[in-house]
């Protein structure tokens, strides 16, 4: 699924690509529309990676808890079932 999304991106980028060549009225770039586009993604590039280190963090937390609840449960499963012998 993902390569047919990959291949359908691709195919819709080519056609644009090709409709702008071909167009008399083709859209108008500067470098100031340029760096603007530079610095927006500089943005979502530091949001990104704040959310993948927030990500990473969360999963070194499941990874460090999830044995000590598992124990936890097994404890208290033990000691239930101690209680009602």
């Amino acid at each position: 699924m993902r390569k047919l999304k990959f291949q359908y991106l691709e195919q819709n980028a080519k056609d644009k690509y090709v409709k702008t060549i071909v167009s008399d009225d083709a859209p108008l770039i500067t470098a100031a529309s340029n760096e603007e586009i530079r610095l927006r993604n500089e943005e979502k590039k530091r949001k990104l990676k704040e959310i993948k280190v927030k990500l990473a963090e969360k999963q070194e937390d499941v990874r460090t808890l999830a044995p000590l609840v598992e124990e936890g449960t097994k404890a208290d499963a033990w000691r239930i079932l101690c209680q009602h012998l």
